[in-house]
């Protein structure tokens, strides 16, 4: 890379240039002031760093650490990755997201090999997070689980009387087994998903949220709503909202939606609706953890795969959380019609698939550097995964999602969706074989 003919990225809020080699000193000392800030998946496209991209890992992530400790504001975060230009080549550079532009000027320190920056208004979001978006599509609701799209969370009692909120859900990443007790299947998501939980609290699919979001999404079109809130009913809303009371259990709570008891002589009520029985919470870790990732990154070497030449101090976050499978839910590691029966690797420049419950499957590309996550006065690296153009590797409800590499044509299953920021088309999430390694004798089954 020849940082005195590299194009240089710049970003405005009325258009987007390349910034030639005569003006590269203006960058030396870069100001970004809230008048060129950016928000939005519009303007140039964040892709992933072309393979051939030469640099210096600890000088380039140096920086970014320099400057989230500079700004410390919690969730902001750095990477290193490509920007393109309509029309235009691929430029390494250097992406900061802060949550708030509230400042009248940045001031940053000057880039190793004078390299471009962009400053956007953006953040990290745990996509755990169930907003109405999760009311607009049906409940998905799968008695046999499998390797698709489907939410898990706790159930509503428990939640409400020990967690205080039964808000957490997020999706399924797939079957464990336990050699110290054979016959047995466990399930495994992210920990943020569920928090709060505790270790005997039941676990259910659909979540709790999913199926109570889903009734208050089609509540004032049915003869369930009271009639001062209700708008006109539709059969098919009607139809659809009954189905929910039948199938699932109402729990009478004063935090919940309030309905016309169809079998209680149209009686007001208030509650929540909680999805099927999967299972109980057998361990869960929500932490941050030094050498696992440089320990993973030599086994990528061993494995003579591409690496990321992380070293032993980074810290990088653990979230999983592992609860029993009925045997009458456990349907085996399928995806797409493929038994998954071996885990993989998340590699820099690995093409890579998802499945979760707001996304669905979705497909991206790992980049060659890690993200940085300013999360209580220090710098996580975390793997990332970024989208395609004008798309989104994964959104809120992701997480605990599994992640796949195909290799050699066979599909393996490589890591689980931890989080996202909150504008741009960028995932993070946590190999399989780390999170495995910190987690006892559980397999993939």
């Amino acid at each position: 890379m020849n940082p005195s003919i590299m194009p240089k990225v710049t970003k405005t809020l009325w258009h987007h240039g390349l910034v030639t080699d005569q003006t590269k000193e203006t960058l030396g000392q870069p100001k970004s002031s809230k008048a060129i800030m950016d928000s939005g998946l519009g303007g140039p496209q964040i892709t992933p760093l072309p393979q051939t991209t030469e640099f210096d890992v600890t000088e380039i992530s140096s920086y970014i650490t320099r400057v989230l400790h500079q700004l410390d504001t919690q969730d902001a975060y750095g990477i290193f990755a490509g920007i393109r230009q309509p029309g235009g080549p691929v430029v390494p550079t250097f992406i900061f997201g802060l949550p708030r532009l509230n400042l009248a000027e940045i001031v940053l320190p000057p880039t190793p090999n004078n390299l471009p920056i962009w400053v956007r208004e953006d953040c990290i979001l745990s996509t755990n997070e169930l907003e109405t978006a999760w009311a607009m599509d049906p409940v998905t609701d799968v008695q046999e689980l499998m390797l698709q799209a489907c939410s898990v969370g706790i159930e509503s009692i428990q939640a409400l009387s020990r967690a205080g909120s039964i808000a957490g859900a997020g999706s399924f990443g797939g079957f464990l087994k336990r050699s110290s007790v054979p016959g047995k299947r466990f399930g495994i998501t992210a920990a943020h998903c569920i928090s709060g939980a505790l270790t005997g609290m039941s676990v259910c699919s659909p979540s709790t949220i999913e199926v109570t979001g889903r009734l208050k999404g089609l509540l004032r079109y049915t003869t369930l709503c009271p009639s001062t809130d209700r708008l006109h009913v539709t059969l098919a809303r009607e139809t659809e909202a009954q189905a929910l009371l039948e199938r699932f259990q109402f729990h009478d709570h004063a935090s919940g939606i309030s309905i016309l008891d169809p079998r209680n002589q149209g009686q007001l009520k208030t509650g929540i609706l909680s999805g099927g029985n999967l299972g109980v919470i057998v361990a869960s870790h929500f932490g941050t953890h030094s050498e696992l990732l440089h320990r993973y990154d030599q086994e990528l070497r061993r494995g003579l795969l591409p690496h990321f030449s992380a070293k032993v101090s980074w810290l990088t976050r653990i979230d999983w959380s592992i609860f029993t499978c009925n045997l009458d839910r456990y349907g085996a590691n399928f995806y797409e019609g493929e038994c998954i029966s071996e885990i993989g690797d998340l590699y820099p420049g690995a093409k890579v698939e998802k499945i979760g419950r707001s996304t669905r499957r979705t497909h991206g590309e790992v980049n060659c550097t890690m993200l940085q996550h300013w999360d209580n006065g220090a710098a996580t690296y975390e793997i990332t995964i970024i989208g395609p153009k004008d798309a989104t590797f994964a959104h809120k409800g992701d997480s605990g999602g599994c992640v796949f590499v195909n290799q050699d044509g066979t599909y393996k299953a490589a890591g689980l969706v931890i989080g996202k920021t909150q504008e741009s088309n960028i995932t993070f999430a946590t190999p399989l074989r780390l999170i495995l390694q910190t987690a006892g004798d559980y397999e993939w089954a």
